[in-house]
């Protein structure tokens, strides 16, 4: 799975009985830090059939998931929009953490020493009601 080789896949094991996944899911948003840190933002509309109960009590129709990677080796950006329907790949190389986000026009490319699953959470997209 994609998160096999991130911090924090505990709480994918334990929030979603190790079912998450990010097939389809559209590249939202990323931001590059100044201290070669790199969070990615993506939303997937395939909902996992075990959630937390608390989820329960609002109203959504995606998972918002936020990655962030640190010790940046590589970064290769080639965007002429944002927004799209994507299926990430994620990949361990030389104990570092490769994550390639394509579509036909559109690529984004991190090599990375480490990936983080920084927040995963439940959100309400008015476009895909």
């Amino acid at each position: 799975m994609w998160f096999d080789h991130a911090y924090g896949k505990e709480n994918i094991n334990f929030m979603f009985d190790n079912e998450l996944s990010l097939n389809g899911s559209e590249f939202h948003s990323f931001i590059y830090h100044d201290t070669s840190k790199l969070s990615l933002r993506f939303n997937t509309r395939v909902i996992p059939k075990r959630l937390p109960k608390k989820w329960m009590e609002n109203e959504f129709n995606s998972i918002s998931v936020l990655l962030t990677f640190t010790e940046v080796l590589s970064l290769k950006v080639d965007l002429n929009n944002i927004n799209f329907i994507c299926s990430p790949e994620v990949k361990l190389i030389d104990n570092s953490i490769l994550i390639s986000v394509k579509n036909k026009k559109s690529s984004f490319i991190c090599l990375a020493n480490f990936m983080f699953i920084d927040e995963i959470t439940p959100h309400l997209d008015h476009r895909w009601k």
